[in-house]
C-alpha cells in the first residue's frame, strides 16, 4: 500500500504483492483522482485513508476488490482527516 504518480501523473493510492505486482486503486465518484493509501487488513484484501475531491478537500475511502474505491461518510462536523 502507499502511492504512486500514475498516467496522469496524479498521486495514486496503490497496493502491491509479489504475485500482481503494484496496482492503483483508482479513484473514487467525483475525485480529482488522487489519493494516498496507508492503512490494509491484516489479509490485504481491504485497504483505507484519503481521497481528494475538487476544492482540495480529503475525505476517507475504502477499498476491495469487490467494491473498489468507496467514499466513506464524512464524521459529524466535517471531513476526515481534520485540516
Amino acid at each position: 500500500m502507499g502511492a504512486s504518480l500514475n498516467g496522469d501523473n496524479d498521486v495514486e493510492a496503490c497496493s502491491w504483492s509479489e504475485a500482481t505486482g503494484m496496482v492503483g486503486l483508482g479513484d473514487i465518484p467525483g475525485g480529482t483522482g488522487q489519493s494516498i493509501a496507508r492503512a490494509v487488513s491484516s489479509d490485504g484484501t481491504v485497504v483505507a485513508d484519503e481521497a481528494y475531491i475538487p476544492g482540495g478537500t480529503t475525505v476517507a475511502f475504502s477499498w476491495a476488490k469487490t467494491t473498489g474505491m468507496v467514499r466513506l461518510p464524512d464524521f459529524q462536523g466535517g471531513n476526515w482527516p481534520a485540516r
